[in-house]
């Protein structure tokens, strides 16, 4: 009974690492809560277009403090890649989200979650997530 329970825990931890788009680094712990594209972000008095030939890939992430000392979060720790190998940072027009997610400090056992626009070429297919604050190194499939 015990061996079926641990090998069908094993199983389930496989599965959820497979298909989830969680990974944890030493002291945090991001989710790639969901992801869309749009031509244009904000609202009617914010509204930020993409560039020709350019759309927002748009991601909500959650960056969990599971360490014992405070983090600091920070939108230019994320970058995207593409199936092409090319890689973007996140876009300032991220600022027009009323829940962007900005920089600022998680204490012990709290998070943060907030939405990130990368404009990337409309033939770009973004396929990894990159979350680096020079402690934790995190790569994440999209």
């Amino acid at each position: 009974m015990k061996k079926s329970i641990v090998i069908s825990f094993v199983f389930l931890f496989l599965f959820v690492s497979v298909i989830g788009c969680t990974d944890l680094g030493s002291e945090v712990k991001v989710t790639v809560d969901s992801k869309r594209y749009s031509d244009s972000i904000g609202t009617d008095w914010s509204e930020q277009d993409a560039s020709d030939g350019y759309t927002f890939f748009i991601v909500k992430i959650t960056v969990e403090n599971v360490g014992d000392e405070r983090v600091h979060t920070n939108p230019i720790y994320t970058t995207i890649s593409t199936t092409d190998g090319q890689t973007y940072d996140y876009s300032g027009s991220s600022f027009v989200f009323t829940d962007h997610f900005d920089a600022v400090d998680v204490q012990p056992g709290n998070k943060q979650t907030g939405t990130l626009a990368y404009e990337i070429p409309k033939s770009a297919t973004p396929d990894k997530f990159f979350y680096n604050d020079f402690t934790n190194d995190i790569e994440i499939d999209l």
